[in-house]
């Protein structure tokens, strides 16, 4: 069952009329944030997070199948959920987002799948995070919902395609499961993130970065998506592209980076990266038990608490690599915390590999 065709009829009503309905009638704020872990299928009490206050939450649909809400979020628009498979506990996996909106103008409620790497259902845990912009940050920051698998070039549906600097982001397609999304007026060097999208129930799929502008107007990123079984295959996906925009805000700290030097011990990661109050990362790689594991490690001279805290990464490469975050450390007066990631080939070996790494967090 392909994921372009699954579920249409409920993820329509649910993501597009539901929230475009409501988009008059309630006011919404500048901004709103909300992420969360699971550990077990329950939420994770170091990595849920909601700017509005609220309390997350996650309920088991099914085999694979969950639901996550983030009261007091919004009505959906203007907004963008990404989603990563969360500690493998020796079973590595992949989740899609599977549609998100607010059927009360208020509660925003996400649709989470994930499958072993046969495509099959899987229930194991995720990470997922939220937000919604409705005033332009003073950073750069763009993100979209990419609607039209098919389509040789197009603008993306407007209530999910969000440029701070007032562009409009567009996406073509040069071929099956190759694509390159444009997002005007945002420089180049930040940090990309990208989710398949295989609406409500949907199948196995997944999305990599294959590349990004470095510096300079517009940015440009490549998509490559793949099937449940690792071939090139038309998805939907959520792709988003951050330099700075959280901070500015207000509504949580982040810090990113580049890790292009897949088999190094220890270096700095590529390209321009977030910091907050003077936190820097560094990229790490160790072999645990044979296998690579790699360390994205943030600098906390002040030993800070950090808390809650979510890790994102998309992997980088063009062979439908697929990397997870394993875990965090934050060790006290030792003046760093990090996530521990793993990266792997679509025939679940573990590999060596480039990705793109992104830390969200309080500062207490």
């Amino acid at each position: 069952m392909n994921a372009n065709t699954t579920g249409r009829s409920f993820a329509a009503i649910f993501s597009i009329l539901v929230a475009a309905s409501i988009h008059a009638a309630y006011a919404q704020p500048g901004q709103t944030v909300g992420y969360l872990s699971t550990l077990g299928g329950s939420v994770s009490p170091v990595s849920s997070f909601n700017s509005a206050g609220g309390t997350n939450t996650v309920t088991i649909l099914g085999t694979g199948l969950f639901e996550v809400v983030f009261p007091g979020l919004g009505n959906g628009l203007n907004s963008n959920v990404q989603v990563n498979a969360y500690e493998t506990n020796g079973h590595p996996h992949i989740c899609t987002s599977q549609s998100w909106g607010a059927s009360n103008g208020t509660d925003v409620i996400a649709y989470v799948g994930c499958f072993d790497f046969y495509g099959n259902p899987y229930s194991a845990d995720f990470s997922i995070f939220y937000q919604a912009r409705h005033a332009a940050p003073g950073g750069w920051l763009g993100f979209l919902w990419a609607n039209q698998p098919t389509s040789a070039s197009y603008t993306p549906d407007s209530n999910w395609n969000y440029n701070s600097r007032g562009g409009t982001n567009t996406v073509t397609r040069s071929g099956t499961g190759v694509y390159t999304a444009t997002f005007p007026g945002l420089r180049g060097g930040g940090n990309p993130q990208v989710t398949a999208y295989s609406f409500y129930g949907g199948a196995a799929a997944h999305c990599e970065i294959s590349s990004w502008t470095a510096k300079g107007t517009p940015t440009e990123v490549g998509v490559l998506c793949f099937d449940g079984r690792g071939n090139p295959a038309d998805e939907y996906f959520s792709l988003s592209y951050n330099r700075s925009a959280l901070e500015s805000e207000g509504a949580t700290n982040g810090v990113f980076g580049y890790a292009y030097m897949p088999r190094s011990s220890s270096y700095t990661p590529r390209f321009y990266y977030s910091e907050y109050g003077g936190l820097y990362p560094t990229a790490q790689r160790q072999r645990v038990s044979g296998f690579p594991l790699y360390s994205f490690v943030v600098s906390n001279p002040n030993n800070n608490n950090i808390s809650p805290i979510l890790g994102m990464v998309t992997a980088v490469g063009t062979g439908g690599e697929y990397c997870e975050v394993e875990g965090y450390d934050d060790v006290g007066g030792l003046g760093y915390f990090d996530m521990n990631l793993a990266c792997y080939s679509p025939g679940e070996l573990q590999i060596n590999a480039r990705y793109s790494g992104a830390m969200f967090y309080n500062v207490h």
